[in-house]
């Protein structure tokens, strides 16, 4: 998806050696906004991902040998 993206910006700029009222210039530095959706598979259902506070006692997750566990951490 990465590579698609960057194809299509680079196919699609403008030429700045040229003058050309339809590919005006940058004003400033732009900004960039990228959003993460943290998904796990239980029991064979997707669903998102709940991290715990660290004393939490709650367990939202089990895993094979039926002990119940939470996150806290993801990196």
């Amino acid at each position: 998806m990465f590579l698609s993206l960057l194809s299509l910006s680079i196919l699609t700029t403008c030429d700045n050696d040229k003058e050309n009222d339809d590919c005006p210039g940058p004003a400033g530095p732009g900004t960039l906004e990228i959003e993460f959706d943290n998904l796990a598979i239980v029991d064979a259902i997707q669903g998102q991902l709940n991290l715990q506070e660290v004393s939490s006692t709650s367990c939202n997750y089990q895993n094979a040998m039926g002990q119940d566990f939470n996150l806290t951490f993801l990196r």
